[in-house]
């Protein structure tokens, strides 16, 4: 996995687009679709961007998929936007600050199937 940091910081509350923000408990599987923002442990907003691809060449093979995330922790105000690389099917697996995310399922630039676990003891 490749991380891309900076790219496409887009604002919370534009996201939410006037829907009531969907809460999820930690370590259960929930679906979140594209510029859609959920609440994670009532502490994290979290924003599915967008789906892309990497331009390659045909001797590289398949295109890697990228997956752009936004965070906000509402208890002390970090934010950050990250862009994920993976070359291969799911489970993807990455983490930020104290929380691990595991995406099972994808529909391009449309959904994610996901679950997001919390280390309590992670900084």
């Amino acid at each position: 996995m490749i991380i891309l940091t900076g790219l496409s910081a887009l604002s919370m509350g534009t996201l939410a687009q006037n829907r009531e923000m969907q809460k999820i408990r930690p370590e259960t599987f929930f679906v979140i679709h594209a510029s859609e923002t959920v609440l994670v442990d009532d502490e994290l907003q979290l924003t599915f961007v967008r789906h892309s691809h990497k331009d390659v060449t045909e001797q590289m093979g398949a295109s890697p998929l990228l997956v752009s995330i936004a965070y906000k922790n509402i208890s002390t105000n970090d934010e950050a936007s990250k862009t994920y690389l993976w070359e291969s099917k799911p489970p993807f697996v990455w983490r930020w600050k104290a929380y691990l995310f595991v995406v099972t399922k994808y529909d391009y630039n449309a959904m994610m199937e996901m679950k997001v676990f919390r280390d309590s003891e992670a900084q």
